[in-house]
C-alpha cells in the first residue's frame, strides 16, 4: 500500500470511529447538542460525531415504526 493510501486509510478509520461514538452517544440518549468535539478547532470530527448521531437517530426513527406496526398486527 503506497504511503498516501496508507494515511487516507488511517484517517477514514479515525473518521468511522467518531461516527460510531457519535451512534452509540444516540443510542445510550446524548443530547446532539452535546458533542463532544469542538466545530471550530476539530471540525472534520465534529462533522464525523454529528453525522453518526443522524444515522442513529435514523435507524432509531425507522426501527421504531417497525416495531409499532409489529405491535399492532400482533395486538389485531
Amino acid at each position: 500500500m503506497s504511503h498516501r493510501r496508507g494515511r487516507l486509510h488511517a484517517y477514514a478509520e479515525a473518521v468511522a470511529e467518531i461516527a460510531v461514538e457519535g451512534a452509540v452517544d444516540r443510542f445510550c440518549g446524548r443530547p446532539q447538542d452535546r458533542n463532544p468535539y469542538s466545530a471550530e478547532y476539530a471540525p472534520q470530527d465534529w462533522d464525523a460525531w454529528d453525522l453518526g448521531w443522524l444515522t442513529a437517530d435514523d435507524l432509531i426513527e425507522i426501527r421504531g415504526a417497525e416495531e409499532a406496526r409489529r405491535w399492532l398486527r400482533e395486538a389485531a
